[in-house]
């Protein structure tokens, strides 16, 4: 995604978002504005990440801050402060507390969710089952609808073609709102995939190696894309393409 901006309302306390309104990593900025007839104000800033979406890890997390100084001093009213700040990386829920003082005084606060929109849980199907992630990111099997609907035709057509193997094993995709996998926990990113929802990971034992090359082809038909990495299999999936028939 393009980087944009995401104003924040400073205006009243707003319930917790059902789900994100930005992008991880991405910049944004918080505004402020106090209306009056005369005199100034001074405004501070504090950025607070309230949840780790699809992380079950906290020591180590990195804090969000505003970029350059969290408190405007001794602005006109009616002339407005705006803040920068970057989303973290790994999916979140953010809360900002403006602190006000002068002709405005209070400390209004705003919540608002940072990561993938629209990402869907695979739960078993034909053909495949899950094996359940690590207790530190337990959820990580959501993928955009096109990879669920595009994985669950290539699971049941390979069932077709090879009724008596094994289910195809997945280990991943993606956490509920995607953003940084640190399978690690680490909050670094050892790698940069599985952040939109478009990666699976597959168990490579559950693929018998005489059976990848009709596998590949199943999964070509589809535009999926499929890479060997030793012990696991990796799908890519279109990204925006809707899935044949739907």
């Amino acid at each position: 995604p393009e980087s944009t901006q995401k104003n924040f309302h400073t205006t009243r306390d707003t319930a917790p978002q059902e789900g994100p309104v930005g992008y991880p990593g991405i910049l944004y900025s918080a505004n402020a504005l106090c209306r009056g007839l005369a005199g100034t104000y001074s405004v501070c800033l504090d950025l607070e990440v309230l949840e780790a979406v699809g992380h079950n890890h906290f020591e180590g997390r990195p804090d969000v801050r505003v970029i350059g100084e969290r408190c405007k001093e001794n602005i006109p009213v009616n002339a407005g402060a705006q803040w920068d700040f970057r989303a973290p990386e790994f999916a979140s829920k953010l809360k900002a507390t403006w602190n006000y003082r002068g002709e405005c005084s209070g400390d209004p606060s705003a919540q608002a969710g940072f990561g993938v929109s629209n990402l869907i849980e695979l739960t078993p199907g034909t053909g495949y089952e899950i094996r359940k992630g690590a207790p530190m990111h337990r959820f990580n099997n959501f993928g955009s609808p096109v990879t669920v609907s595009y994985f669950k035709r290539i699971a049941a057509e390979y069932r077709e073609a090879f009724p008596t193997a094994a289910n195809l094993v997945v280990l991943g995709v993606s956490l509920p709102w995607g953003g940084l996998y640190d399978v690690d926990s680490s909050w670094a990113p050892p790698y940069s995939d599985h952040r939109f929802g478009f990666e699976l990971d597959l168990a490579a034992d559950s693929v018998p190696v005489a059976n990848r090359p009709r596998f590949r082809a199943i999964a070509a038909e589809s535009q999926v894309g499929v890479e060997e990495f030793g012990d696991w299999i990796l799908l890519t999936f279109p990204p925006f393409s809707p899935a044949p028939g739907e």
